[in-house]
């Protein structure tokens, strides 16, 4: 990106926010919410009512558009966290007429390897949100297309949402680096014999960083089920353990594709702690050692989940 041109850019676009607001009172903060992208070596500027930012429970999320598709070529979104991790990028491409608008997203799983989000600023209490970006996007099912942008955002207009449910997060730290995830899923397995009697119950809630580590706690009952106390396991456990993939695959945006191949998953030994249980939330800490042949590979401290 021409960062000279870029600087020029968003100088006059402040020029002009400042003239516009130029009858303001001095104790008038001015209004800044805009989103300069550069695509494909154009670049963009969507502002005030092209530009939509809030945030809600975990998730900021930026969109950028207008009312009628030909005012921009593209169609730009992101769901980050509170504190820049990418949860998904999107972009819908209106450049080529006649065609379906290709879509653009970030990579699964190893988001953060080939698109960077620098310089995070996020203030809840101010109502104000900062960031540059530059990256690969991918076309959704088609391996071999992507599209790099870079831009930066900034605002002081987010708008804020009531959480109207608890929201679940895994959190932890491998190797000194913060592990935090941007999408969380959970799965219950009951099996039953013939005359309707439950055999076994195997519930999972699974965490996806966007660098491509993923961290699971399997329990032997719906984690509201189980008693508050503590967990040990090892790889002998079979239920009641928390463990540790690390995604292997190449960068690319499907939505359909088996991609469990891709995931190599490690002997872990460990505990976790069943700690409370508040209002639909169950809340916990866990702590564990991945293993490769006998070999420390990741370490993993101050694990706290909230599901």
């Amino acid at each position: 990106m021409d960062l000279t041109k870029f600087s020029i850019q968003r100088w006059l676009y402040l020029v002009m926010s400042s003239l516009i607001m130029g009858c303001n009172s001095e104790d008038t903060p001015t209004i800044s919410n805009y989103m300069i992208v550069e695509i494909d070596g154009n670049e963009f500027t969507y502002a005030d009512e092209n530009l939509s930012v809030n945030e809600n429970c975990n998730f900021i999320f930026i969109n950028g558009a207008t009312a009628q598709v030909d005012d921009k070529r593209f169609r730009l979104g992101f769901q980050l966290t509170k504190s820049g991790k990418i949860s998904e990028i999107y972009c819908l491409d209106f450049s080529v007429s006649g065609i379906a608008a290709p879509d653009y997203r970030s990579a699964d799983f190893l988001t953060s390897e080939v698109f960077f989000i620098n310089n995070f600023e996020y203030s809840e209490s101010e109502g104000t949100l900062s960031f540059d970006f530059d990256g690969v996007l991918y076309e959704l099912d088609k391996k071999e297309s992507s599209k790099r942008i870079s831009g930066r955002v900034e605002t002081n207009q987010l708008l804020f949402t009531d959480c109207s449910i608890s929201p679940r997060q895994i959190a932890a730290t491998i190797d000194q680096q913060p592990f935090e995830s941007v999408e969380i899923e959970g799965e219950t397995v009951t099996t039953t014999e013939s005359q309707g009697q439950i055999i076994s119950i195997q519930s999972s809630w699974v965490g996806i960083s966007d660098d491509g580590f993923k961290i699971s706690i399997l329990t032997s009952a719906e984690l509201e089920d189980m008693t508050i106390g503590t967990y040990s396991f090892s790889e002998n456990s079979s239920k009641n353990r928390v463990t540790l993939e690390k995604y292997e695959g190449v960068y690319e945006a499907v939505i359909f594709e088996d991609r469990n191949g891709a995931w190599k998953e490690f002997v872990c030994r460990g505990e976790f702690r069943i700690e409370q249980k508040v209002n639909d939330s169950v809340v916990g800490i866990f702590s564990l050692k991945a293993y490769k042949n006998d070999e420390v590979i990741y370490t993993i401290t101050n694990g706290t989940f909230s599901i």
